[in-house]
């Protein structure tokens, strides 16, 4: 009965591996792919748009306008389904990582692209890391850049990175004060395209979060959130047993 059962692991496990391989290949090359034909329909409705501008009625002009944008929103799709084919594809290495430097590194990244002047940072001293520096860098703009866009329609948004010592490991946290979710669909936050807000609260693809777990996954860590509706949210996340409050665990 044993080796039935493992024989039937390792069946299931290579049929696993090979379904993974496939959609991981699809989604590259379908992303590829629509690149070529979105930048024909961009470049083709702006020269439309510039050489013929002024015999274009208004109605028209609006065509061009709702034409480009949703351009923009596939080129953003596109862009993110990379992301995430080349989180899993990426080789990983862990070293020892200071979280301080890399998350302030973040922060001025956004600082100089972004206007975030309103919003508070607080920032506590993180313990060392023990993980993947590009993968986790990701992790940290996603969960960051996710917090600051759903704190955007209150009067003074807060934004708190920092830590809770969760068993024997190390759980990081970014905290925002923002629109929170209702805590019965938590478990569809990291689910790929699933949204728990429309378009119209807040632009996105719902594919940031898929991606933060699958590189967490891969880790060997956990992420989780907790939040309420208008109450802002808290995302928290381990990075697996390798990693000590010391950084890399010695071999």
């Amino acid at each position: 009965m044993n080796e039935d059962l493992e024989t039937r692991v390792s069946q299931r496990t290579a049929q696993l591996e090979t379904l993974n391989a496939d959609l991981e290949a699809f989604t590259y090359s379908v992303s590829h792919d629509l690149r070529a034909p979105l930048r024909a329909v961009e470049t083709f409705t702006r020269a439309i748009e510039d050489q013929h501008a002024a015999d274009l009625p208004d109605k028209a002009r609006h065509y061009f306008e709702r034409i480009q944008a949703n351009v923009q929103r596939m080129n953003v799709l596109v862009e993110d389904l990379l992301q995430l084919s080349r989180t899993s594809r990426q080789p990983m290495r862990r070293t020892t990582i200071d979280m301080n430097v890399l998350v302030e590194f973040v922060l001025n990244d956004l600082r100089a692209h972004s206007d975030v002047t309103h919003i508070q940072f607080t920032v506590q001293p993180l313990p060392l890391g023990c993980a993947d520096e590009s993968l986790l860098q990701q992790v940290w703009i996603n969960l960051i850049t996710n917090a600051i866009k759903y704190s955007s329609k209150v009067t003074n948004p807060t934004l708190e990175i920092g830590y809770i010592i969760k068993g024997d490991q190390t759980a990081y946290y970014v905290k925002d004060n923002g629109a929170g979710f209702d805590p019965d669909y938590a478990h569809k936050l990291f689910v790929i395209f699933q949204r728990l807000h429309s378009d119209a609260e807040f632009d996105g693809t719902g594919i940031g979060l898929a991606i933060v777990k699958r590189i967490i996954t891969r880790h060997g860590g956990q992420v989780w959130a907790e939040g309420q509706i208008g109450a802002g949210a808290t995302f928290y996340f381990t990075i697996g047993s390798a990693a000590t409050l010391n950084g890399c665990a010695e071999p």
